[in-house]
């Protein structure tokens, strides 16, 4: 979600920013945001990882018992 929200808040701010400028490019706010999107995930992407690695470690490791309950 950070990546997410990043990019939408920025995409926001490029949209305030050619609306009161009248800038009509509609590259400038794909640009802003998809450099957002991938600074973002490559700051936190170590961090997603983690918490994605320990989750399906957590499942794996107890799944049996959710079968034979």
């Amino acid at each position: 979600a950070p990546p997410i929200g990043l990019g939408w808040f920025l995409c926001l701010l490029v949209a305030i920013f050619q609306a009161a400028t009248q800038i009509e490019e509609q590259t400038i706010a794909c640009t802003v945001e998809l450099v957002a999107v991938i600074f973002t995930l490559m700051f936190l992407g170590p961090w997603c990882g983690g918490v994605m690695l320990e989750f399906s470690s957590n499942i794996v490791e107890n799944f049996y018992k959710w079968i034979y309950v």
